[in-house]
């Protein structure tokens, strides 16, 4: 188990994990971790419930699918090179060390709109994740997650484990294949027929992708409000999060998967501000050496997002600067998101204060 709190690397053979995956879908570890005594802190590997609910949900129907092509690809075909599964703890940082952080804001790439982390192999990708690693993915789950852990069931192996992550921690997967394609989304979410991953490979014949499992602040019920979101206890948690997951495990990480795709983290169910969330990915990305490749899919504010970026980027802002503006925002009291325009002149304004 790679324990909560602390720093710690499972690397296991694809091979054997292909045999704890068939053991996965025939319940054979079903028992066992009922009777774990942290139990409560695991996700559930069985596949019981995909199992037998299939029948009355489309979705999991596609799901169960998807986990079968898998099976069928790797039947006579040993799987070569490894998956590693990485817990990190331990990088976060403090209020003032964020506010004073000299390290430069890196540039920004905006994907086009509607266009899904797929289309980007080369880079690490960022998981909307549950705290419970892999979410729904064996039950009534069907987005981001869930979807990514079906269509990549290895993947799913982190659910055997990984305990749920505490507020400052993050699961890095690296190594995991694609064999699925889909269509469709949520309760839409159709089965697209087999998938021949073109990701490079290792010299060990290890797959070269990587997944960042990060869990959003959950505003389900809450205070959804921006004035919250922007106040020092959910930044701070969602700053150190998003650092946990982009910060590479070693230099090879680095070389590797120097820029990261991500998206509009916690924004959907869970009520997060998607240019907000923006600015602390940046940051956080920036913070650690990494650029990011920036999903919008569904919101509008790419060319604004750009144009605010390559503009902080030129007059070398730094992560301190931006989050400086951030920490004294006060927005109207009723708002629920953030103009880049706004933020953008808080910033040129502290910037030209700074020049000598």
């Amino acid at each position: 188990m790679l324990q909560q709190g602390k720093r710690a690397q499972q690397r296991i053979t694809r091979e054997l994990g292909a045999s704890l995956l068939a053991n996965m879908f025939l319940n054979t570890f079903d028992y066992m971790f009922e009777k774990m005594k942290s139990g409560n802190a695991m996700n559930s590997p069985s596949f019981v419930s995909l199992l037998s609910d299939q029948g009355l949900h489309p979705q999991e129907s596609a799901k169960l699918q998807m986990f079968v092509n898998f099976f069928r690809r790797i039947v006579g075909t040993p799987l070569q090179g490894m998956i590693t599964i990485d817990r990190v703890v331990g990088v976060s940082l403090g209020e003032q060390d964020w506010l004073n952080s000299q390290k430069p804001l890196l540039k920004i790439e905006l994907a086009p709109m509607l266009q899904g982390f797929e289309s980007a192999p080369e880079l690490a990708h960022a998981d909307f994740a549950n705290m419970f690693i892999g979410g729904g993915v064996l039950s009534g789950g069907c987005v981001q997650e869930e979807i990514r852990f079906a269509i990549c069931p290895e993947l799913c192996l982190s659910m055997l484990m990984c305990p749920c992550m505490l507020a400052e921690e993050a699961i890095q997967i690296v190594g995991a294949e694609q064999f699925s394609s889909y269509n469709g989304y949520a309760f839409s979410l159709q089965f697209g027929g087999d998938h021949v991953d073109a990701s490079k490979r290792a010299e060990d014949a290890s797959v070269m992708s990587a997944v960042l499992a990060m869990d959003a602040l959950d505003l389900r019920g809450g205070n959804q409000s921006l004035g919250f979101q922007l106040q020092a206890e959910p930044l701070l948690r969602d700053l150190n999060k998003s650092l946990a997951a982009f910060t590479p495990v070693d230099k090879g990480s680095l070389e590797c998967f120097p820029c990261v795709a991500t998206g509009n983290w916690g924004c959907g169910a869970f009520g997060g501000c998607a240019p907000l969330k923006a600015l602390v990915q940046w940051a956080s990305a920036s913070q650690c050496g990494r650029q990011l490749r920036y999903f919008p899919f569904d919101q509008d504010f790419g060319p604004e997002l750009q144009q605010f970026a390559d503009d902080a980027v030129v007059r070398n802002a730094t992560v301190g600067d931006l989050l400086s503006v951030l920490w004294d925002l006060k927005p109207p009291k009723y708002s629920r998101t953030l103009a880049f325009d706004h933020v953008r002149s808080k910033l040129q304004a502290n910037l030209k204060k700074r020049s000598p």
